[in-house]
């Protein structure tokens, strides 16, 4: 399954290209965010930003019963995020512990007319058959269920930037 987000900053797109290649703004977001974080890896050199963070956050999209036992009430998950700060173009990537789920999205932050728009493209794939589509579904609703708290979390941190 795949499908496309904008996510709308109250900040141009080098301001915040600079929050997204900072360690500090992970760490705050996921303070706010999720249930626990870890940052297994940090690097940042010349044009490149990667991190890698183990999280354990609440489901927001109603999970029912026949998908509880592949994704439960919590998710454990390993997110990396990989950016090219030049380009402005990174990759997220997803590991849902103890599921055979890929979840990953191609990010490109570009200026608008009011701030800048990071255009998203995720992609889901589910490998349990017969109900794989449906748990793509659900996890896409969790995504979008999320976002507007985690923009707002994040045009928040944006104006210490």
């Amino acid at each position: 399954m795949t499908f496309d987000e904008v996510y709308r900053y109250d900040k141009d797109a080098d301001t915040v290209m600079r929050m997204f290649a900072d360690r500090g703004y992970f760490e705050k977001k996921y303070e706010e965010t999720t249930i626990s974080y870890e940052v297994l890896e940090h690097s940042s050199e010349g044009d490149r930003f990667h991190i890698r963070c183990k999280l354990s956050m609440p489901m927001n999209a109603p999970v029912p019963g026949f998908a509880k036992k592949f994704l439960g009430e919590t998710m454990s998950v390993v997110q990396q995020d990989t950016w090219n700060t030049a380009a402005r173009t990174g990759e997220l990537k997803v590991e849902m512990q103890g599921a055979p789920i890929d979840i990953s999205a191609k990010m490109e932050l570009k200026q608008g007319a009011s701030g800048a728009e990071n255009h998203v493209h995720w992609n889901i794939h589910c490998k349990i058959p017969l109900v794989g589509g449906k748990i793509e579904k659900l996890i896409a609703d969790d995504i979008r269920a999320k976002s507007p708290a985690d923009l707002e979390v994040s045009n928040r941190i944006l104006a210490d930037y």
